[in-house]
């Protein structure tokens, strides 16, 4: 269904969409590619760069650089004041599975101080 809506509305959010479904999927080489098409469209969706940073982190890549990126892309998406608490739940979650703690933990934090904020 989103690919479909990607070949006739070419926009970040359908692209967004697609590469949520690839990610939940387990096919993240897939959702990389998409996730990065809708953050050519639109760099300011924080939520673009929150999927990208789990992607990244799923992919499992520690020792090519991926989790330096997904740190990159964190930070991205906390600079744009996301505000999707259950990502930024999987997101620590998905640093501490690579062992990242400290990123975790503060992943966490935000999620907690963006949940009580709403």
């Amino acid at each position: 269904m989103f690919e479909l809506c990607t070949t006739t509305n070419e926009t970040a959010f359908a692209f967004m969409n697609l590469g949520i479904s690839l990610l939940y999927l387990q096919e993240y080489e897939h959702a990389e590619k998409i996730l990065t098409k809708a953050n050519i469209l639109d760099t300011s969706n924080p939520n673009v760069w929150g999927y990208m940073t789990l992607v990244l982190l799923k992919k499992g890549q520690k020792t090519n650089g991926l989790e330096q990126n997904a740190f990159q892309a964190l930070k991205e998406s906390i600079r744009l004041k996301i505000d999707n608490t259950d990502l930024m739940l999987d997101i620590g979650e998905a640093f501490m599975a690579v062992g990242d703690n400290n990123t975790a933990k503060k992943a966490l934090e935000y999620a907690l101080q963006t949940r009580a904020n709403h």
